[in-house]
């Protein structure tokens, strides 16, 4: 999609008050209690995978599409997806701290970095953002106006990954997110979202060159993307499909293969 600069408008808001906004957007909308697409793990299969997700946990079920007809398909119940590089699937506080994208309540279970539980006011948890707003750019990103957030970590850079977030000017979801790869300093992990249903979900995963390498105004995904299609939503799933099997994997991590050719959408 073309990324260019634009004009921005009077008043624009200041980039912290963009970001709260977006988060904010992610955690007012609403899943539906399973969500299933189909997608890739090269970690497991050159052949597609359907997922199904249970979003009151976040759990999984997954299931290879052989392409040939002497392949069974193989079974993955009750796991947890990641993107590439293990990297967490979410608006990500940090790598232990991911919201909105496979869980219905996102902040199930999750405690405060002092051990103790979350501050909540009113049914909303509170916590200070870890970024500083390094830079704030108004964008058109083909056709739709958005803004486009650099984000430097004010603690430990491995732990606190997202370095850029585009966010929609008009409703404040989120387009992309960009995080560090602090094994391989030459990629970046992009996550695309847009509209799915009636919800705003995830797109797609990929690995990608830097901005700094490729003069581009956003990182290039390399060949190793994983699109997710054909969306549909259960209203029921057997309990057994998200009971973790006794063997490995327990994670599976959602990230295509260069070799392998990109769905058509």
């Amino acid at each position: 999609m073309p990324f260019v600069p634009a004009t921005p408008p009077p008043g624009m808001p200041a980039g912290t008050t963009i970001f709260q906004r977006a988060e904010s957007a992610w955690h007012a909308q609403s899943l539906p209690k399973y969500i299933q697409f189909t997608t890739f793990s090269a970690q497991i299969s050159d052949d597609p995978i359907r997922v199904v997700i249970r979003t009151d946990d976040g759990k999984a079920f997954a299931q290879t599409i052989p392409t040939s007809k002497t392949q069974k398909p193989r079974v993955f119940p009750g796991v947890l997806l990641e993107g590439p590089g293990h990297s967490p699937l979410g608006f990500c506080v940090t790598d232990i701290h991911c919201t909105g994208v496979l869980g219905a309540d996102p902040f199930g279970g999750v405690t405060a970095a002092g051990g103790g539980p979350l501050r909540t006011i009113a049914a909303i948890h509170a916590f200070s953002i870890p970024y500083t707003i390094a830079g704030t750019q108004y964008m058109d990103f083909d056709g739709e106006p958005v803004y486009d957030l650099k984000l430097e970590p004010k603690m430990d850079p491995d732990r606190f990954r997202m370095r850029e977030v585009v966010i929609d000017a008009n409703t404040y979801h989120v387009w992309k997110m960009i995080y560090a790869e602090p094994l391989n300093p030459k990629r970046e992990l992009v996550y695309g979202f847009g509209p799915v249903g009636d919800m705003w979900y995830l797109r797609q995963t990929c690995d990608a060159v830097p901005v700094v390498m490729t003069g581009l105004a956003v990182p290039a995904c390399t060949p190793d993307v994983a699109m997710m299609w054909d969306y549909t939503f259960p209203d029921a799933a057997p309990e057994e499909n998200f009971i973790a099997a006794a063997d490995p994997p327990k994670t599976l991590v959602i990230v295509g293969d260069s070799d392998l050719p990109a769905p058509s959408l």
